[in-house]
């Protein structure tokens, strides 16, 4: 059960942070753009939400690189965020994904050590 909550955890929040990221990119459509300038806006405010859904993809499968992955994409976040004066509104987002990227290397840390263990008591 334990291992479970800690397999979980990190993917349901990394889903729940990219719906949150994509949430952003619906205020182009109260902008007053026409149609198509109003679907490329929102493609190009969905530029982070498909960033944030390859690193997920990649932590889904190798925990651990996608862990740094998102350790990396929050330090960088918050340096672009620290330099415009905006700091607290970067922790909004710099913290949770940070907290993601953590606990992604916690379970594929867990996920070694049990698989270790099975091989071991395999012997």
């Amino acid at each position: 059960m334990k291992q479970k909550i800690i397999y979980w955890t990190p993917r349901t929040l990394s889903i729940a942070m990219v719906v949150f990221i994509s949430l952003f990119a619906l205020d182009v459509f109260w902008e007053g753009y026409d149609f198509w300038e109003s679907i490329a806006a929102f493609i190009i405010h969905l530029l982070p939400t498909f960033v944030l859904i390859g690193i997920v993809m990649i932590a889904w499968k190798w925990e651990q690189i996608g862990g740094l992955l998102f350790i990396t994409l929050g330090v960088f976040y918050m340096i672009m965020t620290a330099n415009s004066g905006e700091l607290l509104a970067g922790m909004v987002l710099t913290l949770p994904i940070t907290l993601i990227g953590i606990l992604f290397i916690v379970s594929g840390t867990k996920s070694q050590r049990n698989n270790a263990k099975q091989k071991k008591g395999a012997n």
